[in-house]
């Protein structure tokens, strides 16, 4: 990095997840009205939007992930928003489907809507984000 270039501006009072990684919902508002500011009225499609967590199913085999829900909830109110405020949004993708291998931290950070048992013959478990999301889409996309 350059010195000078880039700042890093850390709020003590903003969320972080669990590695540090601020959890600031309304920046994807912030963002979409600069966009539509600065470009007019383009197509915008959010493609990587998701929360890490290090999760593990519980005694019942399910993954209750209600902190990744929270997550997205909130950043999909303020996607809503800026769409209402005259945004083009077109898509978001929830990163992502199914947990994935990250090159910084393997199989530690967990971002899919679905778990993979990467010890038990690659097994999917929907998490309970899963049915959250499909419910959201559901309910947001009836009559488009």
């Amino acid at each position: 990095m350059v010195k000078g270039w880039f700042q890093t501006d850390v709020d003590p009072t903003t969320p972080k997840n669990a590695w540090s990684r601020e959890i600031y919902p309304k920046t994807i508002y912030d963002m979409l009205m600069g966009i539509k500011k600065d470009y007019g009225d383009i197509p915008v499609y959010i493609t990587e939007n998701g929360h890490a967590m290090a999760e593990k199913p519980n005694e019942n085999g399910e993954i209750i992930d209600d902190e990744r829900i929270e997550f997205m909830k909130s950043y999909l109110e303020w996607l809503i928003k800026a769409e209402n405020e005259g945004c083009n949004v077109k898509g978001y993708y929830a990163w992502s489907t199914t947990d994935c291998y990250s090159w910084i931290n393997g199989y530690e950070k967990r971002y899919g809507l679905i778990y993979i048992d990467y010890e038990n013959d690659l097994k999917r478990i929907p998490k309970k984000s899963y049915s959250w999301y499909r419910d959201f889409i559901k309910e947001h996309t009836e009559g488009k």
